[in-house]
């Protein structure tokens, strides 16, 4: 979808959006609405404010003299869902109408918003779900198997770059799955600053404005991945560098650089269809760590987002929560099952 970015928006919209986003000084400069936000977040909102006003310039229809509150219109909303609700999903529009909301709530905070996300043309939870492509079923254990497997044979095979791409690779995989990290957190791993080694083991650490949802990650790393990623740092991620800057980043690139954020999208890809025969995505592992989780408990939505690294639970029940009528028709039976041994005491 097209957008405008900031740099790009009226003066009036983009003056009113970096109030909102600024960190403030003291007591007596309080931070904006938006500034605790971490930086995918950010991105998130200013891209539907983005969206909104590139339709609007589309119909001749962005008037630099207005501001925000001026701007956004009952009429001009309501143009603007219904050319959205033309070319994407239900699901998508939900979720771009909660950004779009909060964004202006940021920008112009003495108003009352709440109708943009009442609006009747919004759609609804229900519709939403049934609107979301199927989620390819991905078998955890099977992909950490294999790609542990990548890891040995990398290992075991006569010392070569490729092998080391195999194992960087391998290695990445399995982290994902035991961990659950965005791809931005995982190229992001850096030794001596989110990868530190404590003892016989190492901690991945991130600071809250890292983290999409704002909330500060700090866990073991899994006994079974240390000396995976201890052999990476000692043999694999040397033979990558190959004499280039160390910078301190985990992941290396073919050409010797850190690993790029987009490039992870085309591994994991080329990495499913070698290990389990058909591509992958990360992502596609996060909702694997949710379903299966709220499969086996539909009441472990906390959990859930815990382990997603998420502050609250609305996401995961909006987007994450694929249990459906399985999971609940599960946990009917175990409450029945409950009641009636009481009734039998």
């Amino acid at each position: 979808m097209r957008r405008l970015t900031p740099d790009l928006w009226p003066r009036a919209d983009r003056a009113a959006w970096e109030r909102a986003i600024r960190p403030g000084d003291g007591p007596f400069d309080p931070p904006g609405p938006a500034a605790h936000l971490a930086s995918g977040s950010k991105r998130g909102r200013a891209g539907a404010w983005g969206n909104f006003l590139a339709f609007l310039e589309t119909r001749s229809d962005l008037d630099a003299a207005e501001g925000p509150a001026e701007r956004l219109t009952y009429e001009r909303f309501t143009a603007w869902l219904e050319a959205l609700r033309q070319r994407t999903s239900a699901n998508t529009v939900r979720q771009l109408v909660l950004s779009f909301s909060l964004a202006i709530a940021a920008m112009v905070p003495e108003r009352d918003w709440s109708w943009v996300r009442q609006h009747i043309g919004r759609p609804r939870h229900g519709e939403a779900m049934a609107s979301r492509k199927p989620v390819v079923s991905l078998d955890p254990v099977l992909l950490v198997s294999r790609a542990l497997a990548l890891c040995d044979a990398a290992d075991a095979a006569p010392l070569s770059r490729d092998a080391s791409v195999d194992h960087r690779d391998g290695l990445m995989l399995a982290l994902t799955i035991y961990i659950g990290l965005r791809c931005k957190n995982i190229a992001g791993l850096r030794l001596g600053e989110t990868v530190l080694e404590t003892g016989d083991g190492y901690r991945l650490t991130f600071a809250s404005t890292d983290i999409k949802n704002g909330v500060t990650v700090d866990l073991p790393l899994p006994a079974t991945l240390v000396p995976y990623l201890r052999r990476h740092i000692e043999e694999h991620r040397p033979r990558l560098l190959d004499g280039a800057p160390d910078q301190g980043w985990l992941f290396i690139s073919e050409r010797r650089r850190p690993l790029a954020y987009n490039s992870l999208w085309e591994i994991f890809q080329r990495r499913g269809i070698q290990l389990l025969g058909h591509p992958i995505n990360p992502h596609a592992i996060r909702h694997t760590i949710a379903t299966g989780l709220l499969v086996a408990d539909p009441r472990a939505v906390k959990v859930t987002g815990a382990a997603l690294a998420h502050r609250g639970t609305r996401s995961v029940n909006e987007i994450y929560d694929r249990s459906g009528r399985t999971g609940a028709e599960a946990e009917w039976r175990r409450l029945r099952r409950s009641v009636t041994g009481r009734r039998r005491q």
